[in-house]
């Protein structure tokens, strides 16, 4: 028997679907785009109306690479089609989607609970909708002959029986995927996680290593010493700036070495002069910047800088 496309492209184009999840849980993000992408070519080429179940693993797939906003836009999408083409399924399904989206994304958001409420209301206008199709059903069985009556009852109930089949099925296949991606989701987690413990721990390193590298400069009098201090300490300089923007290199230097609590005595071996000279200059500075006769120099500068 020969069928045409257009016959059967949404449950081909719902299959893309579903083999784009299979993919995104495996972590093959590439495989999932091409299944989507066949997806929307099978859409748009039979000029369908009913997109939303393509932007719904559109926004997972979205999701798993870590795109979370474009991620919600695809959820939206899906919703504003749903409604459009009045499938109230599927409205139910987006909205239950969105609210556990939100609350997994943006849990201060009060959407998370306005999408879950919404998500409720459908689900119970659905079930009305369907009771009141079995109470028909049942008063038009009511009417007929008791075999006829058996004959439908029998049918419902095989019918039934498949549904019940076929979602415990479709659970099944949902819940190997969610713990599948579950996993996936933790794995990247730990991977991620030890990155940024190895990056912190490179990063402290290489303070470490900068700061010996300063204080060598520093014993030795070495002219690095100053442009180096600037760099690690830009916020120190930009204070001194503010305290005296027209304050002068020399004086930088000096406030640099009390910073690093060297004492008057060390800053008179290093630069090679006399502890006299020191403390002539020192007091010059307490002088200019209104330091206290009583306070301990280093460490007004120490607080004066780390404030």
């Amino acid at each position: 028997v020969h069928l045409n496309e257009s016959q059967f492209f949404l449950n081909l184009s719902y299959a893309y679907c579903q083999f784009s999840r299979y993919h995104i849980s495996k972590g093959d993000f590439f495989k999932a785009r091409g299944e989507l992408e066949k997806s929307n070519k099978l859409l748009k080429k039979n000029n369908s109306r009913f997109l939303f179940a393509t932007y719904t693993v559109h926004g997972e797939l979205e999701e798993a690479l870590g795109n979370i906003e474009m991620a919600e836009n695809y959820y939206k999408k899906a919703l504003i089609n749903a409604k459009e083409v009045n499938d109230k399924g599927a409205i139910i399904n987006s909205y239950k989607v969105l609210a556990d989206f939100f609350t997994k994304h943006k849990p201060d958001s009060v959407k998370a609970t306005n999408y879950y409420i919404n998500h409720n209301k459908y689900k119970d206008s659905l079930q009305e909708i369907n009771y009141g199709v079995l109470q028909r059903v049942w008063e038009h069985i009511e009417d007929d002959t008791l075999q006829q009556q058996q004959a439908k009852i029998d049918k419902y109930n095989y019918g039934i029986l498949l549904i019940i089949i076929f979602i415990v099925l479709l659970n099944f296949f949902i819940m190997h995927t969610i713990t599948n991606y579950k996993k996936l989701v933790k794995k990247k987690e730990l991977d991620l996680l030890k990155k940024e413990k190895r990056i912190s721990f490179l990063r402290k390193q290489i303070e470490v290593n900068r700061f010996d590298e300063l204080m060598t400069f520093a014993n030795s009098n070495d002219v690095g010493f100053l442009p180096l201090f600037m760099e690690l300490y830009p916020n120190e300089i930009e204070r001194l700036k503010e305290i005296n923007p027209k304050i002068s290199t020399s004086e930088i230097s000096f406030f640099a070495y009390a910073f690093l609590n060297f004492s008057a005595k060390n800053i008179a071996h290093i630069q090679c002069v006399t502890l006299r000279a020191v403390q002539v200059r020192k007091n010059r500075i307490r002088k200019k910047y209104n330091i206290p006769s009583d306070a301990d120099f280093n460490m007004w500068v120490i607080t004066k800088l780390s404030a």
